[in-house]
């Protein structure tokens, strides 16, 4: 019983851990390769990094989209180096393409990456977007494909962004704030907090985790290392505590392990004798 008990303990604080490792692991990923656009596209020139992740948090606390998600979007938005945030009210046009691609991405079922391919491509170049998003169901007016056309030749290519942005945000804002307050949002604002303490959870335990994956790699140096006669015998012993261990847990049981133990010795001592010939 005992034996059980510390098992149904420690086995979810295991599976825990393994799960926290990797949630933190996944969001690192996510948020370094924002990092990674921001920094080869010169985007340090418009903003910070930073910033633009706390975006994605921010919407997966409100709405329950997978903020890793976003992320990837946003990292694919950044190579569009027309795309970008400038001073001045309303000019923040980065932002507001990313929470139009996580409406469009809720209205139209499609993942993160995709809306934001589809969207970098549009505002990038705001004449050719109009045929790419026309394409997708999103239609514009003659007057503002005139008025589009007009600005983007005037060299303000911000202005038809804004033009552009504001019809997709007619026809597909407040997707994802629909979907926050469904029960599924709900469950996935929860899972969404859940994770973000995993994450903590992963980060404190990244420290170990680098300690205990360098003790491995150290062990399978040592293990390249040494002889087929010399694995052998590491094998066979390796063995021997695997079949012993179970049998020495029980309590009262002392005389049971020695005779278990004393056979297995028995039945590999051949096995190990054979293998420490062969290293000598």
């Amino acid at each position: 019983a005992g034996k059980t008990m510390m098992m149904g303990l420690t086995a979810p604080i295991a599976a825990l851990g393994v799960t926290s490792v990797k949630a933190f692991s996944d969001a690192e990923e996510a948020s370094a390769q924002v990092r990674a656009s921001f920094d080869s596209t010169g985007a340090a020139a418009w903003g910070n990094a930073e910033a633009i992740t706390g975006l994605a948090d921010e919407l997966e606390r409100k709405h329950g989209i997978d903020g890793n998600a976003i992320k990837s979007g946003q990292s694919l938005l950044l190579t569009f180096t027309n795309v970008k945030n400038a001073a001045g009210e309303g000019n923040d046009v980065f932002d507001q393409t990313t929470q139009v691609m996580a409406d469009m991405s809720v209205k139209m079922g499609t993942d993160a990456k995709s809306s934001a391919m589809m969207l970098g491509k549009a505002l990038n170049d705001p004449i050719k977007g109009m045929s790419a998003l026309a394409e997708a169901g999103v239609q514009f007016t003659a007057d503002q494909q005139a008025q589009i056309t007009a600005m983007v030749e005037a060299g303000d290519v911000m202005g038809a962004q804004k033009v552009i942005l504001a019809e997709l945000t007619k026809q597909f804002g407040g997707s994802a704030a629909a979907f926050g307050e469904t029960a599924a949002g709900g469950a996935a604002k929860a899972q969404a907090a859940f994770g973000n303490v995993q994450e903590e959870i992963g980060e404190r335990l990244m420290p170990l985790v680098e300690d205990l994956t360098g003790v491995i790699y150290s062990g399978l140096d040592v293990w390249d290392s040494w002889s087929d006669g010399q694995k052998d015998v590491a094998i066979t012993l390796a063995g021997v505590a695997a079949a012993a261990g179970p049998v020495v847990y029980a309590g009262g049981k002392i005389l049971s392990a020695g005779q278990s133990i004393t056979s297995t010795f028995k039945t590999v001592s051949g096995a190990v004798s054979s293998a420490g010939s062969s290293i000598a």
